[in-house]
C-alpha cells in the first residue's frame, strides 16, 4: 500500500510539472483559435493525419509543397485543416489496404536509415549521388547505412531473446521501443524519429551481439 501511495505521490508530480511546462501554450491556443488544443499544434496534428492516411505515400510534410502549399493558401487555416480532416477520414475509409501498405512502409522508413540526409554534403538520395557516380560519398552513405542496418537487427534479435523477462526486468526498456514504433508507423514518420529509441535498442542491441558471439 505505501509503494502505491508512493508511486502516485510521483505520478503527480510528473503530471503537475506537464501541466506547468504546457499550459501557457494551452492558453495561447484557446486564445487563438477559441479551442483547448493539449500538447499538439492543431494545424500540424491535421496535415499529419492527411499524410498517414494519403493513399499516394506521400511521406513528406512540406507546407512549401503541393498540395500543402495550395490548400493552405487558398483557404484560411480553419477551413483548410477541416478540409484535411475530412480528407483523411475519407481516405482510411476508402483506401485500408493502402493504409496498411503505406504504414509497412513507414516502419522501414523509421529503422533503415543512413541518417545523413541533413547533413552537408550527404544529403543527396542514393539514386542521384549513383546518377552523378560520386562514389566516395555513395559508398559512405552505404557505409552509414550499414552500420545502422546492423544495429537495428542486433537489436530486434536481442528484443526476441529477452522476451521471457519483458514482463519483469526488460519493460522499462521496452515500452519506448514499442510506444515510438506504433505511432510513427501508423501515424508519421521520419528516419530521425528513430533518435529517442537509440539509447533503449543500444541495450538489446549489445544483448543480441552478445548471444550471437
Amino acid at each position: 500500500m505505501r509503494s502505491i501511495k508512493e508511486s502516485l505521490k510521483r505520478l503527480g508530480i510528473i503530471v503537475l510539472c506537464m501541466i506547468t511546462l504546457f499550459f501557457p501554450w494551452t492558453v495561447r491556443n484557446y486564445l487563438t483559435t477559441g479551442r483547448f488544443i493539449l500538447l499538439d499544434s492543431y494545424g500540424q496534428n491535421a496535415t499529419s493525419l492527411w499524410l498517414a492516411t494519403n493513399p499516394d505515400g506521400i511521406m513528406d510534410w512540406d507546407m512549401t509543397k503541393e498540395p500543402l502549399k495550395s490548400l493552405f493558401a487558398r483557404l484560411p487555416q480553419d477551413e483548410a485543416i477541416k478540409t484535411l480532416q475530412k480528407e483523411a477520414w475519407g481516405n482510411l475509409k476508402q483506401h485500408p489496404l493502402a493504409y496498411i501498405k503505406n504504414s509497412v512502409k513507414r516502419f522501414f522508413i523509421l529503422w533503415i536509415s543512413s541518417h545523413t540526409y541533413h547533413i552537408s554534403g550527404l544529403e543527396k538520395s542514393f539514386y542521384s549521388l549513383w546518377q552523378d557516380k560520386n562514389w566516395k560519398v555513395f559508398s559512405f552513405k552505404i557505409f552509414l547505412l550499414s552500420v545502422n542496418t546492423l544495429f537495428v537487427i542486433f537489436g530486434f534479435i536481442g528484443l526476441w531473446l529477452s522476451r521471457r523477462r519483458w514482463r519483469h526486468d526488460c519493460l522499462a526498456s521496452i515500452l519506448p521501443i514499442f510506444y515510438f514504433s506504433i505511432i510513427t508507423t501508423f501515424y508519421v514518420t521520419s528516419a530521425r524519429l528513430q533518435i529517442p529509441m537509440v539509447p533503449y535498442m543500444m541495450i538489446f542491441a549489445i544483448a543480441g551481439f552478445v548471444n550471437i558471439f
